[in-house]
């Protein structure tokens, strides 16, 4: 058995070219090219929520909500900014399809709803 795997890989590395001046063209098709633009990245949904210290929505948000979107797939970030000028909690979302919006104030399925709508 043993000689027939030697046996085996001495054909198989026999069979290789030696010869190093063989070189592929490394310029893409334009028919590739045209076909890599097409294709439509698809990223792991996200929301960042902004906060401020002693925020009763957003802690609330954070607690109940969160676990929720995570357990769907989505990746979630918190920050904390004291001196934003918005409307605590706001979110940026970043939606899988490759939306981008936001949604001031507490975050429910509705908003998130009516905020997708209006980035198309």
């Amino acid at each position: 058995m043993l000689a027939a795997i030697i046996f085996a890989v001495c054909i198989l590395f026999s069979g290789q070219s030696k010869d190093k001046s063989v070189t592929h063209e490394a310029s893409a098709s334009q028919d590739l090219i045209a076909e890599v633009a097409s294709v439509k990245v698809v990223q792991k949904p996200s929301i960042v929520m902004h906060s401020r210290d002693n925020c009763p929505p957003c802690d609330s948000w954070w607690s109940v909500e969160c676990p929720r979107w995570e357990a769907v797939g989505w990746s979630i970030d918190r920050v904390t900014d004291n001196s934003t000028t918005k409307l605590t909690p706001w979110y940026e979302i970043h939606d899988g399809d490759g939306d981008k919006f936001e949604v001031i104030g507490y975050l429910t399925t509705e908003k998130f709803r009516k905020a997708k709508e209006g980035a198309k």
